[in-house]
């Protein structure tokens, strides 16, 4: 079943992770586990912010339908657009991440080659 698959909780910053993990005592929820909370209460765990819980939401839902193996042709259009609606909304937050991450590589690079020089 799509709800029992296990939270990547692997795809979260080291405090998101350690927060999740607080929620459900040290274990690695279910996908049905964090879509069961709801967002004020998401919201109300230390290091959970509205960005990290856009992502919880969008990688839950990606999971859960991940888990549905059927075949494209099995799946009816309306199915197929809002697969292919919420595989684009990931693409591009991934996209996001990809280019800060690019961002921090370069600062701290830069960093790094100043505080050569100045040895």
């Amino acid at each position: 079943m799509a709800s029992e698959v296990s939270f990547p909780i692997g795809w979260f910053s080291r405090s998101a992770r350690e927060a999740i993990l607080n929620e459900f005592g040290g274990r690695c929820p279910t996908v049905r586990e964090v879509l069961s909370l709801p967002d004020r209460y998401w919201l109300s765990v230390p290091n959970i912010g509205f960005s990290t819980l856009s992502r919880m939401r969008a990688v839950a839902n990606s999971a859960a339908e991940t888990s549905d193996k059927r075949p494209l042709a099995a799946k009816t259009l309306t199915e197929l657009q809002a697969t292919y609606q919420h595989l684009i909304g990931t693409m591009r937050g991934l996209q996001r991440d990809v280019e800060e991450i690019r961002i921090e590589i370069r600062h701290r690079e830069f960093c790094s080659s100043v505080a050569e020089k100045r040895r």
